[in-house]
C-alpha cells in the first residue's frame, strides 16, 4: 500500500511551540494479543499484570463487575501467581457496554504470554475442577469452575479455559460461550490499525469509536473523543514507560476506517500531537504522522500526565501511570 507522509505547520500547545516533522518507521505485526482477540471485542486494555493489577483506576473499570475481578483474584490466589514478579500479560476485553442488571455479561479476562505457559495451564487444571468442554477456535477445550454466584439479584458461573496457545480466559459462561460461536482473530481494520504500534509495548488497548463509545455517551460525555471525524473502525493505542526518570513516555496512536474518514482523521491527529509542545525541549524527536489510504498513525512523546489527559479524551482514563495520578510504581 502506497503511504503518504504529512507535513504538519507549527502549533501551539501549552505554551510551547511543537513543530510536528514525519518521520518513516516499518510496519510491524499486530501485537500477539490483539491476533487472539474475540471478533465481538468492542474495546480491549493489555497490559503487563503487575502493572494493570496495581493501578486504582484499572481496578476501578474491573469493578464494575464484582464477580469477575474475584474470579481473577481467586485464579491467581490459587494458581500461586504473584503479579509483581511475573512478567505476563493481563488483557480486558469488553464484548458489549456494562449492564448494572448482568455485571459478568461482557467482560472477558485473558492471561498469556508467561514465563512458563505450560505451568500456568496445569496450576489451571489442578486448582479448579473440570466442567465440561467448550468447542474454542477449532479445538475442543476444557472449562474449569472459578466461581458461582446464586443471589436473588445475580446468577452467574465464572469458568476459566485454557485455549491451544496457552491463553487462560476467564469470564461467564455466557459470555466464553458466545465467544466460542463467534469468529476469532482481529477483523481487517483492527489488524491494519494495530500493525502501527509497537508490539511489545507493556500498556496497550483498542476500541470501536462508532459501536462502543456511542453507547456510553450519556455516562463519560466528557471523556469522549466528540470530534474524531466519523467512518473510524478502529483506534488502537500503546504507551511505553522511558527507562530513566525524568524522560517522556512514548505514546503511539493508530486509527483504521474509511478512507473519507481517515482524510479528516489526520488534521485531528495534528491538533492532538500539540500536547507534546512543552516535553520536546531537545529531549525527544518531534511527533510523527504517517497514513495510507485506511489507516493513519502518530507516535509522540509525552509527560505521564499528558498522555492521561491524551488516553481521557480518547474515552479510556481508566488506566494511571506508574508514579502519576496515584497509578502504579514503575
Amino acid at each position: 500500500m502506497r503511504t503518504r507522509m504529512l507535513m504538519v505547520a507549527p502549533v501551539l500547545a501549552l505554551g510551547a511551540a511543537a513543530i510536528l516533522v514525519p518521520a518513516c518507521r516499518p510496519k510491524t505485526a499486530a501485537p500477539p494479543w490483539i491476533l487472539a482477540a474475540p471478533g465481538g471485542s468492542q474495546m480491549a486494555v493489555s497490559g503487563r499484570l503487575g502493572w494493570l493489577a496495581q493501578d486504582p483506576s484499572f481496578r476501578k473499570l474491573l469493578s464494575q463487575s464484582p464477580e469477575a475481578e474475584q474470579a481473577l483474584e481467586i485464579f491467581l490466589q490459587r494458581a500461586h501467581i504473584d503479579p509483581a514478579k511475573d512478567q505476563g500479560r493481563l488483557t480486558l476485553h469488553l464484548l458489549d457496554a456494562p449492564d448494572q442488571t448482568k455485571p459478568t455479561r461482557g467482560f472477558l479476562l485473558a492471561l498469556d504470554q508467561f514465563q512458563d505457559p505450560k505451568a500456568l495451564q496445569m496450576a489451571l487444571a489442578s486448582s479448579f475442577p473440570p466442567e465440561g468442554t467448550l468447542h474454542w477456535n477449532g479445538r475442543d477445550c476444557p472449562l474449569h469452575v472459578i466461581l458461582d454466584v446464586d443471589s436473588p439479584k445475580l446468577k452467574a458461573h465464572l469458568r476459566a479455559l485454557g485455549d491451544p496457545d496457552g491463553r487462560i480466559w476467564i469470564g461467564d459462561l455466557d459470555t466464553l460461550t458466545q465467544v466460542a460461536n463467534g469468529a476469532f482473530g482481529p477483523s481487517a481494520g483492527l489488524a491494519k490499525a494495530a500493525a502501527w504500534i509497537t508490539p511489545q509495548a507493556p500498556l496497550q488497548g483498542f476500541l470501536q469509536p462508532e459501536t462502543l463509545l456511542q453507547t456510553w455517551r450519556k455516562q463519560v460525555q466528557d471523556d469522549l473523543p466528540v470530534d474524531l471525524p466519523k467512518g473510524i473502525a478502529y483506534l488502537v493505542w500503546s504507551v511505553t514507560p522511558p527507562t530513566e526518570a525524568g524522560k517522556p513516555y512514548e505514546f503511539e496512536l493508530a486509527l483504521s476506517g474509511e478512507e473519507a474518514g481517515i482524510a479528516q482523521a489526520a488534521p485531528w491527529m495534528q491538533r492532538l500531537a500539540a500536547v507534546a509542545g512543552s516535553v520536546q525541549n531537545g529531549q525527544a524527536p518531534p511527533p510523527e504522522i504517517q497514513s495510507g489510504k485506511e489507516w493513519v498513525s502518530l507516535r509522540m512523546r509525552l509527560t505521564g500526565p499528558q498522555v492521561e489527559q491524551v488516553l481521557g479524551k480518547l474515552g479510556q482514563s481508566f488506566i494511571s501511570l506508574p508514579g502519576h495520578a496515584g497509578g502504579p510504581k514503575a
